[in-house]
């Protein structure tokens, strides 16, 4: 499988504290076992290969709804993995294993300048590791 990333994930991909990546369902499901070719800036001149070092290893269904207020201090966050809703203290954990330093700075990356955000997604593991 083909996966994209951008640059602020390539070093903790090599370092292996980024262990999974949520993504839009694909048409085409993932299998496990499949080899996992990650790159940086694909299908550009720049695109550069960072490993095919890691296989599917599982896939988790999850729904993240996050709600920031007008000045973007305070937020609400309901994350849904495979029907279980996650605790504050697990959805820590996902950021920080999902590559980002903290919750606050992956909900933004969510967020993306919006309000709000409600997105169904596939979380592709390459280690053992489940919610």
């Amino acid at each position: 499988m083909l996966l994209g990333f951008k640059k602020q994930f390539v070093q903790p991909i090599l370092v292996g504290t980024k262990i999974l990546t949520l993504r839009k369902p694909r048409k085409v499901k993932p299998k496990i076992g499949e080899t996992l070719y990650m790159y940086t800036a694909l299908r550009t001149k720049h695109c550069q290969h960072i490993t095919s070092a890691h296989t599917l290893k599982s896939v988790q269904q999850v729904s993240i709804s996050i709600l920031a207020d007008d000045e973007n201090e305070c937020y609400k966050i309901i994350c849904i993995i495979d029907g279980k809703t996650m605790t504050y203290a697990k959805v820590k954990k996902l950021a920080v294993l999902d590559g980002f330093k903290n919750v606050t700075e992956w909900m933004h990356y969510w967020l993306d300048g919006k309000d709000s955000v409600s997105e169904l997604l596939e979380m592709y593991h390459w280690t053992h590791l489940k919610f």
